[in-house]
């Protein structure tokens, strides 16, 4: 039992050493910006898709 009081203080050390700026430039970051920013676009998605399925579908044939 006396294992696991070490283990949360820890994780709010790390959070703490954070610096302050960044971790509030991390919060009020607007999260559409950085979604549209990191995510491909739909047409990617849909392309990487298909080829998986086609390939997938060749291996299946494959004796």
């Amino acid at each position: 039992m006396g294992s696991n009081h070490g283990r949360i203080p820890q994780t709010q050390s790390l959070i703490e050493a954070l610096p302050l700026r960044d971790r509030l430039s991390a919060n009020h970051r607007k999260p559409s910006e950085s979604l549209c920013r990191e995510t491909p676009k739909a047409s990617q998605i849909v392309r990487i898709s298909t080829k998986l399925k086609s390939h997938l579908h060749q291996a299946s044939k494959k004796p």
